[in-house]
């Protein structure tokens, strides 16, 4: 396997881990394996921006 595809496979895996590890997506195991990178980013990036919403309203 080349570098590059390692690499990415070990982000997906990585994004994967950190979202079911999150409890905060709806999506099951095998749904999430099945997106693509770009999905699992996207999904990432909402959990995140989520999180940092409900920490400002905490403070605020």
């Amino acid at each position: 396997m080349g570098h590059l595809r390692t690499a990415v496979e070990r982000q997906r895996n990585l994004l994967i881990r950190r979202l079911i590890q999150s409890g905060a997506t709806d999506y099951s195991d095998a749904e999430l394996y099945n997106k693509t990178i770009t999905e699992l980013v996207e999904e990432y990036q909402k959990i995140q921006a989520n999180d940092i919403e409900k920490e400002n309203m905490e403070v605020g």
